[in-house]
């Protein structure tokens, strides 16, 4: 909902997985690249009927940036979506920063910690380089938090979804 998917939107979902999320975004209307580097998980994706609109590509965010994407599909804009793990949510973060102005919206849940972090305030202790950059190009807003609990298997650390808006979209 965060997304707010509409019909003719175009939205990148890094590692898709089961498809949890990816399945609503593509009855949205809205049209889905959905990188996913599991190939058991990439398969099962394919065979899923709900997503035979779906396109989705074998690799990893690192290789498909949503600057890189909205290029390939000659967009203005478009939305990105993901469920990050904890060693590429810098890389997600720094790329949605560097090519912010290809962004409508980025809405990605993360571990708590580092969305704290990237919402921290100038001067205090938890800001830096990642926060300064982040706040330059979006507005961040806290969209949930969420529980060990409400996953399975439960990780050891509680996760946060936020809104990574662009300035500039948020001007318009």
């Amino acid at each position: 909902q965060a997304l707010d998917p509409q019909p003719g939107d175009f939205i990148l979902e890094y590692g898709c997985g089961t498809g949890v999320l990816t399945r609503p975004l593509a009855e949205s209307g809205a049209k889905v690249l959905g990188l996913e580097v599991d190939r058991d998980l990439l398969v099962r994706l394919r065979e899923d009927p709900v997503l035979g609109e779906v396109e989705f590509l074998g690799e990893g965010l690192e290789n498909w940036s949503p600057a890189r994407v909205a290029e390939r599909v000659g967009r203005e804009r478009i939305k990105v979506a993901a469920n990050l793990p904890y060693q590429l949510t810098s890389t997600a973060i720094f790329d949605s920063t560097d090519g912010a102005e290809r962004i409508e919206r980025a809405v990605f849940m993360m571990q708590r910690e580092v969305a704290t972090r990237v919402q921290a305030s100038p001067g205090g202790r938890d800001y830096g380089l990642l926060p300064a950059l982040v706040q330059a190009r979006h507005k961040v807003e806290k969209v949930a938090d969420a529980a060990p609990g409400a996953f399975h298997p439960p990780p050891k650390v509680y996760s946060r979804v936020q809104d990574l808006s662009t300035l500039a979209a948020r001007a318009n």
